[in-house]
């Protein structure tokens, strides 16, 4: 920069201005995609196409321990097809194509928020679960999305008579 000192003041102005340009357009499809996450947090989500619910489960959760832990549990409980799904737009698909009757939800996925997977499936009474969100954030993500908040580690037989309850509804 000193070596800039001998440039008249409005060589410096535009210097600084290229500078500003670059890096806002280095910057902006970080900027694009995080305005893009709070506008559909701030839109309301469209209605659903509903679709007869089939009497299966989906389990969402990045971590496949957890993942596949709950899926066998389930799958012995019940003795239904229960899908995995470790992203949102996994979910999304697993969705579309078997119309789960119920659905347990992390809350923090790889690609989206849980809570806006639920919403986009737009039925009350799916669980949303986490095991590092505060029961605060858990219970209010919950309510936004019209499910139920549970907390990791579930109780076994609670979530084994949530789903049963769920699916009596399909």
């Amino acid at each position: 920069i000193e070596s800039l000192s001998h440039l008249p003041g409005w060589a410096g102005g535009l210097f600084g201005g290229l500078v500003m340009g670059i890096t806002l357009r280095l910057l902006d499809p970080l900027l694009r995609l995080h305005g893009e996450r709070i506008a559909r947090r701030l839109t309301p989500c469209p209605a659903p196409v509903t679709a007869p619910r089939s009497r299966s489960v989906l389990v969402v959760d990045d971590h496949e321990g957890c993942r596949q832990l709950l899926a066998a549990m389930l799958r012995e409980a019940l003795g239904l097809p229960v899908y995995e799904a470790r992203s949102g737009a996994e979910a999304r698909g697993l969705m579309a194509r078997h119309h789960c009757g119920a659905v347990l939800c992390d809350l923090i996925l790889p690609d989206e928020l849980g809570g806006d997977v639920l919403a986009a499936i737009g039925r009350k009474g799916d669980v949303l679960m986490s095991g590092v969100a505060e029961a605060d954030a858990l219970d209010a993500a919950a309510e936004r999305c019209h499910a139920v908040a549970m907390r990791k580690p579930i109780d076994r037989a609670r979530i084994v008579d949530h789903i049963t309850a769920a699916l009596g509804a399909t």
